[in-house]
């Protein structure tokens, strides 16, 4: 079992669909339903039933997404424990221009705080958004003129992350 079945399965739930799923998460649905079909094999019960109108979670099911929930949630809040006085900002884009702009602006703006230090990555934006959607990320930095822009947004305000 893994982070990524767990959150692909919380999404599915969430959708109601694996297409809409993969959509949201920037993914095939075959990538979605394979994530999926393993964990029920690995768990040895189904957890969603297929219908006509979308996916229903099983009895099994229904706790599957409950813990999954939980898990989630505890990841959160473990990585969001202040152990120590010093702030990490946490920023990601894909086009290094814009990163190098971002980033010397973000710097000066902390220049005077002598607590916070930077991680600086350059993930693609389909691997930076479960780390936004996780908390891992503080920025994310991305520029789309085919739609995908749209997607991403929908995807951050259900997290009631800002866009």
């Amino acid at each position: 079992m893994t982070f990524q079945q767990l959150q692909y399965l919380l999404e599915a739930n969430t959708t109601g669909s694996i297409s809409q799923a993969a959509k949201n998460l920037f993914l095939t649905p075959s990538s979605v339903s394979v994530a999926i079909t393993n964990l029920e094999s690995e768990l040895g019960y189904p957890i969603f039933t297929r219908t006509p109108q979308g996916l229903a979670p099983t009895v099994q099911g229904e706790k599957v997404i409950e813990y999954a929930s939980r898990i989630f949630e505890t990841y959160r809040l473990l990585n969001h424990i202040d152990q120590s006085s010093k702030k990490t900002i946490r920023i990601n884009a894909e086009d290094h221009d814009v990163f190098n702009i971002t980033f010397a602006k973000t710097v000066a703006e902390y220049r005077d705080q002598k607590d916070t230090s930077f991680c600086l990555s350059s993930l693609s934006t389909e691997a930076a958004l479960p780390k936004l959607v996780l908390g891992e990320l503080e920025l994310g930095l991305s520029f789309s003129f085919d739609g995908r822009a749209r997607q991403l947004e929908t995807t951050l305000e259900k997290q009631d992350l800002q866009w």
